[in-house]
Order: structure tokens, then sequence, then C-alpha cells
């Protein structure tokens, strides 16, 4: 795993995935405890969630490249079928 893809990935997404449904509990939860607590739990969970990204993609990278389009062809199909 690269810690440098880990933390531009965190740094380049943080801005536009707060203000998603985070952005509600983040209220909610502000009205009771600190805001600066609130925001380092949330920043704290999304950069969790970075690294997992990150790490599952560097392990699909060893596995073989048709093996790994097989899959992403056969997720799109599942998802136009459910979604027609």
């Amino acid at each position: 795993m690269s810690l440098t893809a880990a933390v531009a990935t965190f740094l380049a997404v943080l801005p536009a995935e707060l203000p998603d449904k985070t952005i509600l509990a983040c209220l909610i939860l502000s009205s009771r405890y600190r805001p600066a607590v609130v925001f380092s739990g949330a920043a704290a969970a999304f950069l969790a969630q970075v690294i997992l990204g990150v790490a599952a993609g560097g392990a699909l990278s060893l596995l073989p490249h048709h093996v790994v389009e097989a899959a992403a062809a056969g997720a799109f199909v599942i998802g136009a079928v459910l979604l027609w």
C-alpha cells in the first residue's frame, strides 16, 4: 500500500465527501459535543475508509488483468439489469 496515494486520496476526496450525508450526522453530533471533536472523528473515519480502499485497490492490482476486467464487466452487467 502506498502511503502517498492514501494521503493524496484522503486530501482530495475529504472536502467532497463531508458535505454528503455525513454532514447531517456531524450537525446533530455538534449540537451535543464540541465541533472539533466531531470533525476529527468524521475525518478519522474517512481516513480509515480511504486506507481500506487503497489497500483493496492494491490487492486487486495483484490479480491477473483479465480476471479483474471480467469481474468489473459482471458488476456493470448486474447493475444495469437491476437498474433496468
